[in-house]
């Protein structure tokens, strides 16, 4: 197989690393755990989790996360349960299938303000967040 970047290789290597220790794992839990540990790797990020979303309560809640200074499950700069209201774009993404990535969060202080808030009191710079919704 031939890559065209380095970045390509270093995707196809994380790849193929994360199959070979998912393969040995049998809880649901350790596997999303290993999968987080390897995204915050990858990316070099600070925190990392998976938010289990009620669209009808318009409320969210972490179900997996790790971060670097507190660890697998450790404490979170989130609170476990946060409400939605502020994310009407978020949810939008959500239904639509589509990331938010903000790669500073000073690009929202204008347009979205209660977000750009959010962000800065829960001291985070950029965000990817990846949808995958099932719903219609």
């Amino acid at each position: 197989m031939k890559f065209n970047t380095t970045f390509e290789q270093d995707v196809l290597q994380t790849q193929l690393a994360l199959y070979d220790k998912l393969a040995e794992i049998e809880s649901l839990d350790e596997s999303a755990m290993t999968i987080l540990q390897t995204i915050m790797d990858f990316h070099e990020g600070d925190w990392v989790g998976i938010l289990s979303v009620d669209l009808n309560m318009k409320l969210w809640k972490l179900r997996w996360w790790i971060s670097k200074a507190g660890g697998p499950m450790g404490k979170t700069i989130f609170d476990p349960i946060e409400e939605t209201e502020i994310f009407s774009r978020w949810e939008a993404s959500l239904k639509r299938h589509e990331p938010i990535i903000i790669r500073d969060r000073e690009e929202i202080k204008e347009t979205h303000p209660d977000e750009y808030h959010f962000l800065a009191e829960n001291k985070l710079h950029r965000v990817i967040a990846i949808p995958f919704y099932q719903g219609s």
